[in-house]
């Protein structure tokens, strides 16, 4: 199965992910893994309440860290 990456942050747009990841999901069957600085409840920014729960921490998922090259 193929997966994508989605990486949460407080305030993120609900709007910029949900269309992208529903389309991945759905149309492709591609699963997604939603990656946070921790593993609290991070809230977008819409100010409807939406609150999405991280898969894992960005530092369980790159335990190495990331490198820009």
């Amino acid at each position: 199965m193929k997966k994508a990456l989605c990486i949460i942050y407080p305030n993120f747009s609900i709007y910029e992910v949900v269309g992208l990841t529903s389309t991945l999901a759905l149309s492709f069957g591609i699963e997604i893994d939603y990656v946070g600085s921790d593993r609290n409840v991070i809230r977008s920014e819409d100010g409807l309440g939406f609150a999405k729960l991280a898969n894992q921490t960005l530092k369980n998922y790159f335990p190495k860290g990331l490198r820009f090259r």
